[in-house]
């Protein structure tokens, strides 16, 4: 992978870590966030990760660490498609690719968007 799409993956993958740990948050659910992953204190809600990870070449010590082997079946968003399953009771459920779309700068003048302000705007 280039340095380049190294960089946006990680950056996806922090997203993605973002977005769990605001879901964990709200059910009342504490994380440890770290430069190597994000995991759940707790049981995650259903369809979200125990653990999701935010760089490459992590390796099987996570879960040793995490003292992960005595918990019941869970989760993992391997961001980079590289963990040692095979050195776990794991197994691959799907796979995938992240993809992007670079922004554009500018939002044309004539664009249709409206400030959602109350309720009602929701509503429409």
């Amino acid at each position: 992978m280039s340095e380049r799409n190294l960089r946006k993956s990680a950056l996806a993958a922090q997203n993605n870590a973002d977005l769990c740990a605001a879901v964990f948050a709200a059910h009342g659910l504490s994380v440890r966030l770290d430069g190597t992953a994000l995991v759940c204190a707790g049981m995650p809600p259903p369809l979200y990760p125990k653990v999701v990870t935010l760089r490459p070449e992590i390796g099987a010590d996570l879960f040793r660490s995490e003292n992960m082997a005595a918990q019941s079946a869970f989760a993992v968003k391997d961001s980079f498609a590289d963990l040692p399953l095979e050195q776990l009771p794991a197994e691959t459920l799907f796979s995938t690719t992240w993809i992007r779309k670079e922004a554009s700068a500018e939002v044309p003048s004539g664009a249709p968007w409206k400030r959602i302000a109350t309720k009602e705007d929701l509503t429409r």
